[in-house]
């Protein structure tokens, strides 16, 4: 599933308590989805993720890396008025040990650059 054209929010948030961890929430908003691609929205929301999130400084990091993201709400809306077209939201969060960490490889004209050979963190394939 990709979101390059459409909004999206990703945050971090260092909490302490026994353990640091690291709260990760990722929000996608979309419009113009097909029925197949609400299908297959709905389908996301059921399944345990990780988000590739890409920044406008060229850099992008792995949620979910240990522990992948799990669907905390969203929804899906028709309209059957002139114009009105299909839209989604998705929110994905999740807890790590770890900060999101780097995907070597990325810029602003490939955000994938460097996956073909699976997801590489620090030079280590962490996802073929």
């Amino acid at each position: 599933f990709e979101n390059t054209q459409n909004v999206g929010t990703a945050t971090e948030t260092i909490q302490r308590d026994a353990i640091v961890t690291f709260a990760q929430t990722v929000s996608a908003n979309g419009r113009g989805f097909s029925a197949d691609a609400i299908k297959a929205l709905n389908f996301l929301a059921k399944a345990e993720l990780f988000a590739i999130v890409h920044y406008n400084s060229g850099v992008s990091r792995l949620y979910g890396a240990d522990y992948f993201l799990l669907s905390s709400g969203g929804e899906n809306t028709t309209g059957e008025a002139s114009g009105d077209s299909n839209t989604f939201a998705i929110d994905l969060a999740g807890v790590e040990v770890n900060p999101a960490p780097l995907l070597l490889g990325s810029t602003n004209d490939d955000p994938f650059a460097g996956l073909s050979g699976g997801i590489k963190v620090d030079g280590v394939v962490v996802l073929p």
